[in-house]
């Protein structure tokens, strides 16, 4: 009798439930992967000198050649620290554009600032003030976040970064001298969290290998406890010890970026009292297990008691509520843009308050910093032109 003989096990045909089933495995597991190897780009960590109308400057080595694939840098966000080392008086009011250029288009892209608040409402415009230190976000698949205002094209990467300088009409200008700024320019992938390097006036926990609880405070953006660190540092170690060393030059650092801060927001208090009030406050905070701790204080105390905060104070309360509304507007739905008027009919009763808000403002507070707030805040939503 014959028999068929038993095929084996490793040559059974998979069922195609099993077949699908296995391709959904791997699929799975190629996205996993993907994701876990997703980490923030660094596109440029150095410092650069703007002379004349910005300098263009090379980006890091080794950075990918296309941004799409296998990870998608696109939809990421790109972060810029600016760190303000050196800069002439006639540049506070200036700005500076970074960008870089894509091979694929031949053509260079300049970042934005007027979309920021999208991403977070505590970004500003970096400013070229001596000590001034900021962070700015721009979302790369946004095209209004960069300029000019056409679709991009990161399939071959960047190759290389360029800048341009403007003052506060939006026209090229130069400073008078040149600027110093230390830039720290990182894309971080869609999903991925974005964790800011501590750079204070030049020095970093890089720097200071010796005293790792100093480098924390740093890290953790922490520049007051940093400082009230190194002092007790200087006190502990010789001076001729490289620990000693270490200590002498974070303190040299950190109080000269200290009293820096304290005379950007003496110089913002002129512009805008409110906002340089709260700088001062927020810095002798920071400060206040320092040496500087007592200059802090009486500076403070000083500031409160001075005209133009009062007078700005009820403007200013008006403006929150203001920037209340527009934040529940924004949280309530998925609209960015309320410049067509079917949007407005559509979230009318939503934009009511701010448009009763404003009218008060104008009325009442026609020459306070809180009504040019509120102008701007319009005009971002797109309610306001130009």
């Amino acid at each position: 009798m014959r028999t068929t003989p038993m095929k084996h096990s490793h040559c059974i045909q998979p069922s195609r439930h099993h077949r699908t089933a296995r391709f959904g495995a791997c699929m799975l597991m190629l996205l996993m992967a993907t994701a876990s190897a997703a980490e923030p780009l660094l596109v440029f960590d150095g410092e650069i000198t703007v002379t004349g109308s910005g300098p263009s400057f090379p980006v890091r080595e080794g950075l990918p050649r296309n941004w799409t694939s296998p990870v998608d840098y696109t939809t990421g966000i790109l972060y810029i620290e600016w760190d303000i080392l050196e800069a002439p008086e006639d540049a506070a009011e200036m700005l500076l554009q970074i960008g870089w250029r894509l091979p694929a288009q031949n053509q260079r892209h300049l970042v934005r600032y007027k979309y920021m608040r999208q991403i977070g409402p505590h970004y500003t415009a970096p400013h070229l003030v001596t000590g001034a230190s900021y962070t700015t976000a721009h979302r790369l698949q946004n095209d209004r976040c960069f300029w000019p205002l056409k679709p991009k094209d990161y399939s071959q990467g960047i190759s290389g970064l360029t800048s341009m300088v403007r003052n506060r009409s939006w026209q090229v200008a130069a400073p008078s001298q040149s600027v110093r700024i230390h830039l720290t320019m990182t894309v971080v992938p869609q999903g991925v969290e974005y964790q800011a390097p501590g750079r204070y006036n030049g020095i970093s926990a890089h720097d200071l290998p010796d005293l790792p609880q100093v480098g924390a405070a740093l890290q953790n953006k922490q520049p007051g406890q940093a400082l009230a660190l190194a002092e007790a540092a200087k006190e502990l170690h010789a001076a001729d010890s490289s620990a000693g060393q270490q200590a002498q030059k974070a303190v040299t650092a950190l109080r000269e970026w200290a009293l820096l801060r304290k005379d950007r927001a003496e110089q913002r208090f002129v512009t805008d009292p409110v906002q340089g009030a709260e700088e001062m406050i927020e810095l002798s905070q920071q400060l206040s297990e320092t040496s500087l701790a007592d200059i802090m204080d009486q500076r403070v105390e000083s500031l409160r008691n001075d005209p133009s905060l009062r007078a700005e104070l009820p403007a200013h309360r008006i403006w929150l509520e203001m920037k209340g509304h527009a934040e529940a507007l924004q949280a309530s739905t998925t609209t960015r843009d309320f410049s067509a008027p079917e949007v407005q009919q559509r979230y009318q009763h939503q934009l009511r308050p701010l448009a009763t808000a404003y009218r008060t403002l104008q009325q009442r507070h026609a020459n306070s910093v809180s009504l040019k707030k509120a102008h701007s805040l319009l005009m971002d939503l797109g309610i306001l032109s130009e």
